[in-house]
């Protein structure tokens, strides 16, 4: 029905941000990083065929331009090195 597909680290502009008062303003899709959230990704399937689940983190432009010119395992790198929360801080700075 639909040729539109998303994967692990695919991005999503939006024209502004869907959080009031915050510069994050692009959606990052990742894998879960919470346990029981894994393991069901991880067993899911449809019709025999494995499904992933995103979860969608919100990124600044400064992050996307991170992305863009290093790729996205700095990136990572930099969410394990400032214990990036599961849950989105609206307060959060970007890490870049």
């Amino acid at each position: 029905m639909d040729t539109t597909w998303f994967g692990f680290g695919h991005r999503v502009a939006l024209p502004w941000p869907p959080v009031a008062g915050t510069d994050f303003q692009t959606f990052l899709l990742l894998t879960p990083i919470i346990g029981p959230d894994k393991e069901i990704a991880e067993a899911l399937e449809i019709a025999g065929d494995p499904v992933e689940i995103l979860t969608v983190n919100l990124i600044s432009h400064q992050e996307l331009g991170l992305i863009k010119s290093r790729g996205l395992d700095p990136f990572l790198d930099l969410l394990d090195d400032n214990d990036y929360p599961p849950i989105f801080d609206p307060a959060r700075k970007s890490y870049v």
